[in-house]
């Protein structure tokens, strides 16, 4: 008995090109979100605490303390290497979660920013962001 093999006809063939090329062609990043990604991998791997700091947009009545804090904790984190920095739209439960009750924004949050640093643990720090007329920004609150 011979043989059967199913025949590719153009139209099936097209249907299966579509659907591997498809999910490649996923919604693309927007160019300040792309751009800033770049510049905090950038200096995270250089190690350029002082210009990360430069990347938060503090809302009126931050603390000094506060802003110490920030400027540490970039410090303390590029000492390690950089797995992946993940931006993506904010949900209302990201800002349920992030936000402290009655805490305020320099400027209206877009995106979250999730920092993962290559280490055992994976430490992760995540951040509101928000685009102030310079680009995007990461948004440091000021709690009430």
């Amino acid at each position: 008995m011979p043989t059967v093999r199913p025949r590719l006809t153009p139209p099936i063939l097209w249907a299966l090109l579509l659907a591997i090329a498809l999910p490649a062609c996923g919604p693309t990043e927007p160019p300040e979100v792309r751009a800033f990604r770049e510049t905090y991998q950038r200096l995270h791997n250089a190690g350029k605490a002082a210009e990360l700091y430069e990347l938060i947009a503090f809302a009126p009545g931050v603390p000094p303390a506060t802003r110490q804090h920030a400027r540490l904790a970039l410090r303390e984190e590029t000492r390690w290497p950089l797995r992946r920095i993940l931006i993506q739209p904010a949900t209302p439960e990201d800002l349920q979660n992030l936000l402290p009750k009655g805490a305020t924004l320099p400027y209206p949050p877009e995106y979250t920013v999730t920092v993962t640093l290559d280490t055992d643990d994976r430490l992760t720090s995540q951040w509101l962001a928000g685009p102030p007329p310079q680009g995007l920004r990461l948004l440091l609150p000021a709690l009430p």
